[in-house]
């Protein structure tokens, strides 16, 4: 399901104003066009979906397949297996991200889970090793832009935000190289505001910092303007999906 915001918040199904089906319970996969009606707006990565053609979702899901595969019997098993996996990955990505959270916030460790204690501290030190003293973490964001006299919307999550930093954790299961859709993400949280944007990758097997990519202000005005041309694409294609329904 596509992320959506409003009013500087997550807009879900428990949302007030949260499209509702006939009987009056709440949609569970709304248009964007509903979701648009109601106030929100879709979020940054679902935004850039609309042209990314790295084809890193589909290597992803096809990786997690073959381990399913291997680790199953039969056809219906691995189809468990597999949705087991990408849930036990995604809610291990999220808990991780509470981790780093809670103690940049408030100091606090987990108890039982030292990599995620050795991720949450691997990050501070590096928070502080810039000096960065005053900033806010899990920030939920709704922006616009206009281009060529429209206003497009839309809104994310930041992991890290101070006056100069926008920074965001990736936890990965190996070291590997940026994505273009994380410098996009990650301008799309700046807003072309010309904050330094970091990308700090994080191993799940041991909670250690594998890659720090600094995105050069030359990259970022390029992403920023790049970003702005997906919200346009985006349009276009939705549009587009209209006039040949």
């Amino acid at each position: 399901m596509a992320h959506y915001y409003k009013n500087g918040a997550r807009f879900t199904t428990k949302s007030e104003g949260w499209p509702k089906t006939i009987k009056g319970t709440p949609r569970l996969r709304p248009s964007i066009e509903m979701v648009e009606k109601a106030g929100g707006c879709l979020g940054v990565t679902d935004s850039i979906k609309f042209v990314d053609d790295s084809g890193w979702m589909a290597r992803y899901f096809g990786m997690l397949g073959i381990q399913a595969g291997l680790e199953s019997s039969a056809e219906g098993e691995a189809m468990g297996k597999l949705k087991e996996l990408s849930e036990c990955y995604a809610n291990r990505g999220t808990q991780m991200h509470a981790f780093i959270d809670d103690y940049l916030t408030s100091g606090i460790l987990p108890i039982d889970d030292s990599i995620g204690s050795t991720a949450s501290t691997a990050v501070a030190s590096y928070i502080a090793s810039e000096g960065i003293a005053d900033y806010t973490t899990e920030h939920c964001m709704t922006s616009s832009v206009m281009i060529d006299g429209k206003e497009y919307r839309y809104g994310g999550t930041v992991d890290f935000l101070s006056d100069e930093f926008v920074i965001d954790w990736k936890t990965t299961k190996k070291a590997r190289k940026p994505y273009m859709k994380e410098l996009l993400q990650m301008c799309a949280y700046d807003g072309g505001e010309g904050r330094k944007l970091v990308n700090v990758y994080i191993s799940q097997e041991d909670g250690s910092i594998t890659n720090i990519q600094r995105w050069t202000p030359e990259q970022s005005v390029a992403g920023w303007e790049m970003f702005k041309d997906c919200l346009v694409f985006r349009d276009k294609v939705r549009a587009m999906n209209k006039m040949v329904k």
